[in-house]
C-alpha cells in the first residue's frame, strides 16, 4: 500500500506537470485533474473491487434458490433428472440454464447424454436442503398452520440459513424420523 501510494503520488505530479505544460495552464489544477483520472482509472479497473470486477461477478451470480430448487427436484427424482422436469420445478427462468452450467462446474451435477445426475457432493447439499423442507413442513404443521400452506411456506423457508437454524427445529421438535406426509427426514 505504502509503495503504492508513493507511485500514484509522483506519477500525479509528473503527469499533472506534464498536463499543465500541454494545456498551457495552472500547475496545482493540472496535478489534481490527473490525480483524479487516475482515480477514475483504478476505480473502473481494479481487479477485485473495481467497478468491472463487480459487475462481472453480479454477471455470473446465480441465485441460490434456484440451485437448491435443482438438487432437490434432482433428488426427489431419484438421483437423475430430464432438463424438462427439472423445468417444471425449478423456474424456467434464464438463469436456469447459467445455473446449471454453474453447477456441473462447481461439481454438484454431472450432464450425461440427456440427463443431469447428483455427484456426491450434490447428493449431500440435496438432502441438506430436503431435510430442511421437511423439517419446516413438520415445525409448520406442529404449531397449527393450514394444510394447504404447509408445503408453499416450507418451500420458502427451507432457503433461510440452514445450521443453526435446522438444529434449533431438530432440538424443538424432539428430533423427528418423519414429515408430516410420512416421508423420511435425511439425518
Amino acid at each position: 500500500m505504502m509503495m503504492l501510494a508513493a507511485l500514484f503520488g509522483v506519477t500525479s505530479v509528473v503527469g499533472g506537470l506534464y498536463l499543465c505544460v500541454w494545456l498551457d495552464s495552472a500547475g496545482g489544477g493540472a496535478i489534481m485533474l490527473f490525480c483524479t483520472l487516475q482515480f477514475l482509472v483504478v476505480l473502473t479497473v481494479a481487479p477485485k473491487y473495481g467497478l468491472l470486477a463487480r459487475w462481472m461477478r453480479l454477471r455470473n451470480l446465480v441465485p441460490q434458490q434456484i440451485v437448491e430448487d435443482v438438487l432437490t427436484t434432482v433428488l426427489r427424482n431419484g438421483k437423475t433428472a430430464p432438463p424438462d422436469l427439472i423445468r417444471k420445478y425449478a423456474g424456467e427462468g434464464k438463469g436456469l440454464g447459467k445455473a446449471l452450467r454453474r453447477m456441473v462446474q462447481d461439481g454438484l451435477l454431472r450432464h450425461e447424454e440427456q440427463n443431469y445426475s447428483l455427484t456426491d457432493k450434490g447428493e449431500k447439499e440435496a438432502s441438506t436442503v430436503l431435510r430442511a423442507h421437511r423439517l419446516w413442513e413438520t415445525y409448520l404443521k406442529s404449531i397449527g398452520t393450514p394444510e394447504k400452506e404447509v408445503h408453499s411456506t416450507a418451500h420458502q423457508l427451507e432457503h433461510l440459513d440452514q445450521a443453526q437454524t435446522m438444529a434449533y427445529l431438530n432440538k424443538k421438535l424432539g428430533t423427528p424420523k418423519t414429515d408430516p406426509h410420512g416421508k423420511i427426514i435425511p439425518g
